[in-house]
């Protein structure tokens, strides 16, 4: 009887030379469709942003305000409650209803914090809720923490 490689019954020896699958062949490049760069109306070679007079350049809130208003912000929260309430787990008796909807203040927190994680890079999620200096910098997310 020949020396088996284990002792395990349900031993199954891999294949030391995996066969390679044959690649499909990349496509054909298409001629990209014709287009007309967008007009630049008022371009001004000063770099500045030409921002409504009431909104302050320093107020990077007010500045956010202009692509994300509240009815975007509400519209947001509004389509994630409906998927929410779509997809509602099978009971069983230890599944987390959707029993609160998302409000515009914690869809604010949210992409808030989202935005604050993409430019303030950390090695884990859990990083950004140390409150340990020593384990790390500690992330304030609110003014009162």
């Amino acid at each position: 009887m020949p020396k088996r490689a284990s002792d395990d019954i349900d031993h199954v020896p891999i294949d030391p030379k995996p066969k390679e699958k044959p690649r499909k062949p990349a496509p054909e490049p298409w001629e990209m469709p014709h287009s007309d760069p967008l007009p630049l109306l008022e371009y001004q070679t000063s770099g500045k942003a030409k921002n409504p007079s009431y909104i302050d350049p320093k107020d990077s809130y007010a500045i956010f305000g202009l692509l994300f208003t509240d009815k975007v912000i509400q519209t947001l929260a509004d389509n994630t409650n409906a998927y929410g309430e779509a997809h509602q787990p099978p009971p069983t008796g230890h599944e987390r209803n959707w029993k609160h909807p998302t409000t515009l203040g914690e869809m604010r927190a949210f992409l808030a914090t989202y935005i604050y994680m993409g430019l303030h890079s950390e090695p884990s999620e859990e990083q950004y809720w140390n409150q340990d200096k020593k384990k790390g910098p500690l992330h304030r997310m609110s003014p009162n923490t």
